[in-house]
């Protein structure tokens, strides 16, 4: 193995109730449905800070279903994920629009939280 072939360590985050705020609706926690809902947590921003600091890769990878269900147009999650881009020092995003009757293999890993050694797609056209 050569040093071309080593990457730096990555931490993969959800997005939803770690980056941001989840939002309540009949008691259950859910995304939220425009920019203008998105609130980004206190103190997440220098945490991000002091990981890219000590060297890590920081990507988020999560499920937003309900693009598949209709309920929100992938435009609006794209939105969200440029402005999260923009303003926190991410270095990639990866998304499932996938609902759980699609039977997506990704879907079905990133459900499974804390899963070493997985790998996710290498292209993002989930």
């Amino acid at each position: 193995m050569g040093v071309d072939t080593v990457k730096a360590p990555a931490v993969f985050l959800d997005r939803d109730g770690v980056l941001n705020r989840a939002m309540l609706k009949n008691g259950k926690a859910v995304p939220p449905a425009s920019l203008d809902q998105l609130e980004i947590l206190p103190g997440v921003r220098e945490a991000l800070v002091r990981l890219k600091n000590a060297g890590y890769r920081l990507v988020v990878v999560t499920n937003q279903p309900d693009v598949a269900r209709g309920v929100t147009a992938k435009t609006t999650v794209n939105g969200i994920h440029d402005f999260l881009a923009e303003t926190l020092p991410l270095d990639e995003i990866r998304v499932c629009f996938h609902d759980d009757g699609d039977h997506c293999g990704w879907r079905a890993v990133a459900r499974r939280r804390g899963w070493p050694g997985r790998r996710l797609p290498r292209d993002n056209s989930h």
